[in-house]
């Protein structure tokens, strides 16, 4: 049997957000800044520098709305893999959010919009050629 589709795996509206955010691993270590590539409210696709194993639980700072506190949330890592294109994030880490995040959609959405407007739409909605 085949794997499922990505489209088919999502339980939310992914939006593209690009911003920091703060990841912790229960193993101690002092907190990495990590990048969200890809936002919902059931999880995320994060850009890190470690090498995280399925099922381990990380802590996560979320900076979504300007001027305020972070959103503080626990996640899953679903699957990790090595990016090709290396850079100081070399992994493309899959969370999946302990508890959802329904009552930030509007504004992960509305950050999504805002940075479409100034990064053109993501690669996924790019007519091929």
């Amino acid at each position: 049997m085949s794997a499922p589709a990505d489209k088919d795996r999502r339980r939310g509206t992914r939006h593209l957000a690009c911003f920091p955010i703060q990841e912790r691993a229960e193993d101690a270590k002092p907190p990495r800044t990590a990048m969200i590539r890809e936002l919902s409210v059931v999880g995320a696709q994060i850009l890190t520098q470690t090498r995280r194993e399925p099922g381990d639980e990380l802590h996560l700072s979320l900076y979504i709305e300007e001027g305020r506190e972070p959103r503080d949330v626990t996640a899953k890592v679903v699957r990790c893999e090595r990016r090709t294109d290396g850079g100081v994030w070399p992994y493309l880490t899959v969370v999946e959010f302990v508890e959802k995040l329904s009552d930030l959609e509007a504004e992960i959405k509305a950050m999504a919009e805002q940075q479409e407007k100034i990064f053109g739409p993501p690669s996924s909605r790019v007519p091929k050629g």
